[in-house]
């Protein structure tokens, strides 16, 4: 089972990285954002990381200095340092289990049309990945047998 989670986690790392991303440039805004909470916390995408809002992470593992990964109970968050002012971003947040839905309700293993209730059908499909996008930032479902299975935030605006 974890071997399954982290080649979902790998393929949506990588899919996020090869796909194109819109160049939008300024500051986070979050009501033109996704964005969602957990345990009181509001994740933005795009802002500054910082260990005292997100807690002490599980793990931690760095890619040549500029990718950051940390890993907590039921999701994960990315990061990488904006060219502009030296400081670690949030790029992605991973959900890792059915433990944690989005602002919206949605979580792993709910149907395919539960999300499309939800969302709607303005979505960009991709392979297996319906991806919704607001502002600068995308929702990623990963569909397998009308079951999702993957559920990523990515921040595609500028850093």
């Amino acid at each position: 089972m974890m071997k399954k989670i982290i080649g979902l986690v790998c393929l949506m790392f990588a899919f996020s990285i090869i796909t194109p991303h819109n160049k939008v440039q300024g500051e986070v805004k979050r009501e033109e954002n996704f964005s969602f909470s957990y345990n009181d916390i509001e994740f933005l995408l795009g802002e500054t990381f910082s260990q005292e809002k997100y807690g002490k992470e599980l793990e931690y593992s760095e890619l040549s200095g500029i990718s950051k990964t940390y890993l907590y109970d039921h999701y994960e968050i990315s990061t990488a340092t904006s060219s502009k002012s030296q400081e670690d971003k949030i790029t992605s947040i991973y959900f890792l289990d059915k433990n944690i839905e989005t602002e919206e309700g949605i979580k792993f293993y709910d149907e395919k049309n539960k999300m499309i209730e939800v969302y709607g059908e303005d979505y960009r499909k991709e392979d297996s990945f319906y991806i919704y996008q607001r502002g600068t930032t995308e929702l990623k479902f990963l569909i397998e047998r009308d079951k999702i299975v993957g559920i990523e935030y990515v921040y595609v605006g500028t850093l």
